[in-house]
């Protein structure tokens, strides 16, 4: 994805479960109301409730969303994939130039008559 799917930050979701139906996160982090994180692998809605695999225990778990108060996901970042895109195009742009004014002169003047080089050929 990298570069063709931008930047990317993880941002509290404003309607988790619309989200996670619609984008399909590879990982959510959800918070309960106890202050305990969960992250959730591959998760799905369910009902009212948020399932899916724990990465670091191997087994699925679900939370109820009555008891978390924040899902956080990786979400696109338009800032900072605009400013990724201005430097690869600045880049880009700065290597054109360098290539078309770069003259493949070996450093020696055109010779003047009587035709002897002036950088010692």
């Amino acid at each position: 994805m990298g570069i063709i799917g931008g930047c990317t930050t993880v941002r509290p979701l404003m309607s988790p479960a619309p989200f996670i139906s619609a984008k399909h996160p590879n990982i959510v982090y959800a918070l309960d109301k106890d202050g305990r994180v969960y992250v959730i692998a591959r998760p799905v809605v369910q009902g009212d409730s948020v399932v899916g695999v724990s990465p670091r225990l191997d087994r699925s778990v679900g939370l109820p969303m009555s008891s978390v108060s924040r899902v956080s996901a990786a979400q696109v970042s338009t800032g900072r994939t605009v400013l990724l895109v201005g430097l690869l195009g600045a880049g880009a742009a700065g290597l054109v130039y360098f290539a078309t004014h770069s003259g493949s002169s070996s450093g020696c003047a055109e010779p003047e008559p009587p035709y002897s080089y002036a950088c010692g050929m």
